[in-house]
């Protein structure tokens, strides 16, 4: 029988038909002192039980085996105390002569003895006793700790769910794209810099490390923010944070200042104790916002400035890495820029360090803060380039790497002689890399040479020469570069490569896609376009290599050059043009059918026409109020 079926019936029915004998012995000579004895052992055994029981569904399965074995022990005395007893209790049963000589021959010997036994496993189960206390206080302790994890994990998600609605940009998947782009030991120089130095070492300190104004876009200034990030990353310690943000003219959401300090404010949070955002009033705010109606997060450049600046006081240190401010909408980037700026005063515990060109508004706010200025450094990027060739030139998985050595070693030579020759510096590093891209395409050595012979003497030119060469191929070709870039500038969002393979066929007075300019892979579409554009394997999405691009198809040094045909006039011109393909590709023939109405024909749709997902995800944003309203097809 288990443990807790003695206690709660067999056991306690037994003691007190036991405690109901001693009224017919009570009269017994001599039967007092040995019933007293009995009486006591089983008040103390019922007390026993009572705490047993309270106790018996919460003891582990080991200590229930060897408790039933013990209960079972004291059943059996019981047992044969009863059966003593139970003559005593019949209604007829009347003491006389021979029941008394009787008794006191061998009736209280037998209750003396089963007493003893009633004592020895009582004395049993004071271990047990002892191991389910100790049992139960591990168990409590066990649920305590239970109990507090659970409440830190639901403080945990609630932390984590403000932290998603703050939606932030993924600067870590940035920060290693760059990383991959920068080569081993380059930017080594700038920890040593006195102001670099000054700055790491003051709380409440500011550094600017900026290019020259205008066609500064390609001097490492981006690499370089991705190496203070890694170097600040590498020294901190468990007190201190580094918080960082990236602004990409490629992806619209990072050129909102608001969007950057939003992403600071997350990673911020992310790394914070989920007790103290739960306590802390400014946040318990913040969250109660997030719950009124599933609001948006917040938008004013104000209130986040201040979030950021009471979000600090766990840490001992703050440091803030912002690149390419430059990139960001030029609505409001002063004042945007001021608010930042004032982040930090004496006796802070930020220490905000920015890159950008040096253009008026910026360094309207910034001009009186210590500043890097990469124009000042010309040896020590000069350096960093001699170790970029190098590394392009000796890395055996890279295809310049596999020339003969008498080859590389002319490249080598040729192009730091131009690099050393040239004393503007804004453009060169990314000068090198198109230089170095070009030859690495190089068949025959006679092509080398003539590249080396005459290596373009800025972006421009370089830009130039890729687009002398796309025209080789045909006006398919340049048809085909011109769209991609134009919808590399345009579109809200990156393009995957199999949306922009399809929105290259797009264009106005026509029911269908012009299938003459289908790639025959995106292979061929990104060699087309060369150096002008960078995909990315993982994401699978392309996008320009480089902001001097985007400038140079903006310049009005290309609107005066044989490939003018790429200049765009202005944002303006390009969203109407943008708009006018988006609705003539609404009005071809095959989404004049209806919606799908089977999930396989949506699926096949999809898959014929990928351009469509970037379309419904975002016409709102793309097309003019009028050029809706002319929309009326059920495209899915």
């Amino acid at each position: 029988m288990d443990p807790v079926s003695l206690l709660t019936g067999t056991i306690p029915d037994l003691i007190k038909r036991c405690i109901q004998g001693y009224d017919f012995l009570k009269d017994i000579q001599n039967a007092p002192k040995a019933c007293s004895v009995l009486m006591e052992e089983l008040h103390n055994a019922r007390d026993m039980l009572v705490e047993l029981q309270e106790h018996v569904n919460r003891v582990e399965d080991k200590e229930k085996v060897r408790l039933s074995a013990s209960l079972q022990n004291y059943k059996r005395t019981l047992d044969k105390l009863d059966s003593v007893l139970n003559v005593y209790r019949d209604p007829y049963f009347r003491f006389n002569f021979v029941t008394r000589a009787k008794w006191a021959w061998s009736g209280e010997k037998k209750i003396k003895a089963l007493c003893d036994d009633l004592k020895q496993n009582s004395g049993n189960f004071q271990p047990l006793l002892i191991q389910i206390a100790k049992d139960i206080s591990e168990m409590n302790k066990r649920q305590q700790e239970a109990d507090d994890k659970k409440a830190a994990e639901g403080l945990a998600k609630r932390l984590q769910e403000v932290v998603k609605w703050l939606e932030p940009l993924n600067s870590e998947a940035k920060l290693r794209e760059v990383r991959e782009r920068r080569q081993p030991q380059t930017c080594e120089w700038l920890p040593s810099h006195r102001l670099f130095v000054s700055w790491f070492e003051s709380s409440g300190s500011f550094l600017w490390l900026n290019g020259i104004r205008s066609s500064s876009a390609g001097n490492g200034k981006t690499l370089l923010a991705s190496f203070v990030i890694d170097h600040l990353k590498k020294r901190v310690t468990s007190d201190e944070i580094v918080l960082f943000a990236f602004a990409d003219f490629q992806d619209v959401r990072s050129t909102d200042v608001t969007v950057l300090l939003r992403t600071l404010l997350a990673q911020l949070l992310d790394h914070c104790k989920p007790e103290y955002f739960v306590k802390n009033q400014d946040f318990a705010e913040l969250e109660k916002a997030m719950q009124r109606h599933h609001a948006d997060p917040p938008k004013l450049l104000q209130y986040l400035i201040e979030l950021l600046g009471k979000a600090r006081a766990p840490w001992k240190r703050v440091f803030i890495v912002i690149d390419a401010l430059d990139e960001c909408a030029q609505t409001s980037r002063r004042e945007s820029i001021a608010a930042i700026r004032k982040l930090v005063s004496v006796g802070s515990k930020l220490s905000i360090l920015v890159t950008s060109r040096a253009e008026q508004d910026i360094m309207d706010v910034l001009s009186r803060v210590p500043t890097i200025s990469l124009v000042d450094e010309t040896q020590r990027v000069k350096d960093d380039i001699r170790r970029f060739i190098d590394f392009q030139m000796n890395s055996s998985y890279l295809p310049l790497a596999r020339l003969p050595e008498a080859v590389r070693t002319r490249i080598s030579s040729t192009l730091l002689e131009k690099a050393n020759g040239m004393q503007v510096l804004p453009s060169l590093f990314r000068l090198v890399d198109c230089q170095l891209q070009s030859l690495a395409k190089a068949k025959l050595e006679k092509d080398i040479n003539n590249i080396l012979r005459n290596l373009p003497a800025d972006l421009n030119s370089m830009y130039e020469r890729i687009l002398q060469s796309v025209e080789g191929e045909g006006q398919e070709a340049v048809q085909i570069v011109r769209r991609t870039l134009w919808w590399l500038v345009g579109s809200r969002r990156q393009l995957r490569l199999a949306e922009l393979m399809e929105a290259v066929m797009v264009e106005t007075g026509g029911d269908s896609p012009n299938t003459d300019l289908k790639p025959l892979s995106g292979g061929h579409l990104t060699e087309m376009c060369s150096s002008l554009v960078h995909y990315d394997v993982e994401t699978d999405v392309l996008i320009l290599s480089h902001a001097s691009v985007q400038d140079f198809l903006f310049s009005d040094h290309l609107k005066g050059t044989a490939y003018h045909d790429y200049h765009i006039p202005s944002f303006s011109f390009l969203r109407q043009h943008i708009t006018d393909l988006i609705s003539a590709y609404l009005q071809y023939g095959e989404f004049q059918n209806g919606p799908c109405t089977t999930e396989q024909h949506l699926l096949e749709r999809l898959e014929q026409h990928p351009f469509l997902v970037y379309i419904v995800s975002n016409c709102i944003n793309n097309l003019t109020p009028n050029a809706i309203g002319r929309i009326r097809t059920p495209l899915l």
